[in-house]
């Protein structure tokens, strides 16, 4: 299988690449600096591409996407991976740093979905897989940051899912909750289902169907909304 991989320049990418390439896989890797990817690319020299790409305008990733399909006979789909890397505590980032994550870990991802949909739709197939990595247990104040940009991009895929099934597109969400599944997990074939998962074991995807994403959402926003009140309420109890 074909496949168009973010965030390979290191970390949880970098592993997903080394796993698809020892299985077979062709994988072209979106990066920003190519230097990041030699390793790979001296050693898989007929299965790995990397495509540089600095900007994430509009025209630069339309540019890209027609250079890969136009040289890939088929490209299965799209492998989201964790391209932002917090080395600090949050209190102690910049008004820049933590731009800078948002904009790597949501912007970026979500623009190049957006230019791939035409895609995968003009062929009535196509695949959108998020794959988030276990949380830094070194920098827990970096967690909180980790944390929105997973459930950002959890939420952009699912709000997508329903519109874009209707063009033969399928979407996994992959939350690898350790390093030993990082190395161990598998990609599974689509189905006639649409599997939206909260958690990924290596020998399977455990999938949803879509009455019971809906109640899942029902009970986020039931949590929500809870959660809200209890603030309300303790701020009422301060003045």
């Amino acid at each position: 299988m074909n496949w168009i991989v973010t965030g390979v320049e290191a970390g949880t990418g970098k592993e997903v690449a080394r796993q698809l390439l020892r299985k077979g896989h062709h994988v072209t890797a979106i990066v920003k600096n190519y230097l990041n990817v030699t390793d790979l690319t001296s050693l898989y020299p007929d299965s790995f591409t990397a495509e540089e790409m600095s900007s994430y305008e509009n025209s630069n990733i339309i540019s890209c996407l027609k250079v890969v399909f136009g040289r890939e006979s088929e490209v299965d789909g799209v492998i989201l991976c964790d391209a932002h890397n917090l080395i600090q505590a949050t209190e102690e980032m910049t008004s820049l740093d933590v731009n800078y994550a948002l904009i790597s870990g949501i912007n970026e991802p979500i623009l190049l979905v957006r230019a791939l949909i035409p895609f995968f739709r003009k062929r009535k197939k196509g695949q959108i897989i998020l794959i988030s990595a276990p949380n830094d247990k070194k920098v827990p104040g970096g967690v909180a940051i980790s944390y929105a940009i997973k459930k950002g991009l959890r939420a952009f895929v699912e709000s997508i899912t329903d519109e874009i099934s209707a063009y033969g597109i399928r979407t996994q969400v992959i939350n690898v909750r350790s390093d030993d599944e990082l190395s161990s997990f598998e990609l599974i074939r689509p189905t006639n289902t649409i599997p939206l998962s909260d958690n990924c074991k290596p020998d399977a995807l455990m999938s949803k169907t879509l009455a019971d994403d809906d109640a899942h959402r029902l009970l986020t926003q039931k949590i929500s909304d809870g959660i809200k009140k209890k603030y309300m309420a303790e701020r009422c109890s301060l003045r």
